[in-house]
């Protein structure tokens, strides 16, 4: 069968290609080595030569193969090329594959500047001619007719062919116009879909965010009156709770106006109590029997003067410890009683204040101004010193024994004498 890209001659023998060839390259360039190669239909004929093409036909292996084929007309040529050596771009190649017909190709690699000078090369060397041409000689009538009316076949067959590939041509364009108007459609109604479901989307969107900004006031108005139910009764029972602790700490403070002592306390002064008043009458007895011993004898015994004077200092020392010792008594009860009346009122003061601040903060004024809350806290709950002791005329009386250098007794009373502080720095 035919080829599009190919040209055709007669069958070649393997000699009438050697000379085909060295013909080619001597007209395609002269004086440049080529590589040839020649392969036959019997094997072990063939060869491959790099050679000039001056010196093509007269190279030993080439006139060896000559020798080899010569008078053999069944050995042909099948197939064989030539190319440059230095400049391998471009070939000649040929082949025969059904012994009739010879096929030659032209290999230019992209470079159409190097087919021109091929193709007069060959066309010089070879005598070219058509398919058909050497179909119709090689042939016999009948060969001809059937020849003739296979290519007529092939004609109608190319002609459907053509007519086919219009048709699918012309399917394939309505299939993709379809398509793109298919698509297109799809594409607009999926546009309008997704508007409307936004839309829609957006709508119950903001229903939603409507009802849920309800809510959230609805919710904030009852938390707000909780709060507020919270925050009253807060300030009710914590007013009801400090106003039950005032009235607690009041009866307190009432009873610890009345400072009492528990029996246990109290029943340890007797000791106190009968020690002293023990004393006092036995130094009291001691120091009248000797006056009167004194008084009565007739003759002075400084033995009864030193046990009247022991006597009567003891019942002195007695007398100012116990004074002293009451007088403490009953000053620290004065003093725990003043100051529980003083914590009472310092009680009083700071409730009210704390009522006063909670209605201030109540009514939205702020803060208390300080100037105002330091005058009204001033000297609140601070600790009253306890009173100064008072000098006992008792306390006199012993600085004056302290102070006696001289003491006599006698018929006419006592007489004390002493030294001034004063004169002697002490």
């Amino acid at each position: 069968m035919s080829q599009s890209t190919a040209l055709y001659s007669k069958s070649l023998s393997a000699q009438d290609l050697l000379m085909a060839f060295g013909a080619i390259s001597q007209k395609w360039a002269p004086g440049q080595p080529f590589e040839f190669h020649l392969a036959t239909n019997v094997a072990g004929f063939h060869f491959s030569v790099s050679s000039p093409p001056e010196t093509f036909l007269s190279h030993k292996i080439v006139l060896k193969f000559l020798d080899s084929i010569k008078d053999r007309s069944i050995v042909v040529a099948v197939r064989g090329h030539i190319r440059r050596a230095s400049n391998p771009q471009g070939s000649v190649n040929y082949k025969c594959e059904d012994g009739v017909i010879g096929t030659w190709t032209l290999d230019v690699q992209n470079d159409p500047e190097l087919a021109p000078p091929l193709l007069a090369a060959v066309e010089a060397s070879v005598h070219l001619t058509t398919y058909l041409d050497i179909v119709g000689k090689s042939s016999s009538e009948l060969d001809k007719a059937a020849l003739a009316i296979r290519e007529r076949s092939v004609a109608d067959l190319n002609e459907a062919v053509q007519r086919l590939a219009v048709f699918l041509t012309r399917l394939a364009e309505d299939e993709v116009r379809r398509r793109r108007e298919l698509e297109e459609s799809l594409e607009t109604a999926y546009h309008e879909k997704r508007d409307e479901l936004e839309l829609t989307d957006r709508r119950r969107t903001d229903a939603f965010e409507e009802r849920k900004r309800q809510w959230e006031d609805e919710l904030a108005k009852k938390q707000q009156a909780f709060q507020e139910r919270v925050s009253e009764f807060e300030t009710r029972e914590s007013k009801h709770m400090r106003r039950a602790l005032l009235k607690e700490i009041k009866d307190v403070l009432k009873e610890s106006e009345r400072v009492t002592l528990s029996e246990s306390t109290d029943s340890k002064r007797w000791w106190v109590h009968g020690t002293v008043w023990g004393g006092a009458l036995v130094t009291t007895g001691v120091a009248g029997l000797m006056a009167y011993k004194l008084f009565t004898e007739a003759a002075f015994d400084w033995h009864i003067l030193l046990a009247l004077s022991a006597s009567f200092f003891a019942f002195i020392a007695m007398m100012v410890y116990y004074l002293r010792w009451n007088d403490l008594w009953f000053r620290q009860h004065a003093d725990a009683e003043f100051a529980a009346r003083r914590y009472k009122a310092d009680i009083l003061r700071a409730s009210w204040i704390a009522e006063l601040l909670n209605e201030w903060a109540k009514e939205g004024k702020g803060d208390l101004p300080a100037d105002l809350l330091a005058a009204y806290t001033r000297g609140l709950f601070l600790d009253a010193s306890p009173s100064r002791p008072v000098d006992h005329p008792l306390d006199h009386m012993t600085s004056l024994m302290r102070r006696a250098t001289e003491i006599s007794f006698g018929k006419t009373g006592v007489r004390v004498k002493g030294h001034d502080p004063r004169q002697s720095g002490g």
